[in-house]
């Protein structure tokens, strides 16, 4: 009997030993996009990464860093896929190293203001010091058409602080991920207005012949899950008013 179990013990660690081995270790840098990637490392596309690895034999090493730092990794070899990017809409210098993998999700893009009239369309474009997350000035600037120069970068919970304090004029960024930031600070009396409806976030992979074959993997495995239940509470936010305060 002992050495029934003793067997049995030897075989389920070899059997783990054998899974783990063949796993395909992909190194992923994701920016902090709440509630789909939080600062932890927990999150909907977390979760959804996470499932992909059941159905498969890769397994995704996260890093979690600002979007700048993923672009430049993904560019020079150090992640393999990076997220959340624009879907179909970065500058065309991104696309030279990079593809985007065919998944996305509506992103939703707002602009948060101390006030209704300074966010409005006469008047947005004007302003002069507008919050971006890292990494973020050059898409806006394209898709808006406002001056890079306008712009003013810096971390998702930095510029949401500094927007009630008048520090900058206004912040402009995905709905939920600025609004699961406010709400983490506690932060309320901020009026917000639809921008773009248009936008998706997906994931980019290295323009190469390994980041094409992973990309074919993909695509093969993601219809092994179950996206709608993984993301059906971030559904939420794309259903809300074009318009309104925070409170």
């Amino acid at each position: 009997m002992v050495l029934r179990k003793l067997l049995l013990s030897f075989l389920v660690v070899i059997s783990f030993l054998a899974q783990n081995l063949g796993a395909k270790d992909i190194k992923v840098g994701l920016e902090p996009f709440p509630p789909l990637i939080n600062e932890d490392g927990t999150g909907y596309s977390i979760n959804f990464l996470r499932a992909l690895e059941k159905v498969s034999d890769l397994k995704f090493n996260i890093t979690i860093v600002p979007y700048s730092r993923a672009k430049f990794g993904l560019e020079k070899g150090d992640f393999d896929i990076i997220g959340h990017t624009p879907y179909q809409n970065e500058t065309k210098e991104f696309y030279v190293f990079a593809q985007d993998l065919p998944w996305s999700l509506g992103a939703v893009v707002d602009i948060y203001g101390t006030s209704p009239d300074t966010i409005s369309a006469e008047k947005f474009k004007t302003l002069k010091m507008i919050g971006v997350p890292l990494g973020n000035k050059e898409f806006f600037a394209e898709i808006l058409g406002i001056p890079q120069a306008s712009f003013y970068e810096g971390t998702l919970e930095t510029l949401a602080k500094m927007l009630p304090l008048g520090r900058i004029d206004a912040l402009i960024f995905s709905r939920a991920a600025t609004m699961a930031t406010f709400k983490k600070l506690q932060i309320k009396g901020i009026n917000y207005r639809l921008l773009d409806d248009s936008v998706q976030a997906g994931f980019a992979l290295r323009k190469d012949k390994d980041g094409t074959d992973l990309l074919e993997q993909l695509k093969i495995i993601m219809t092994k899950v179950d996206q709608k239940s993984i993301f059906k509470d971030y559904s939420n936010f794309l259903t809300m008013a074009k318009s309104g305060v925070l409170n």
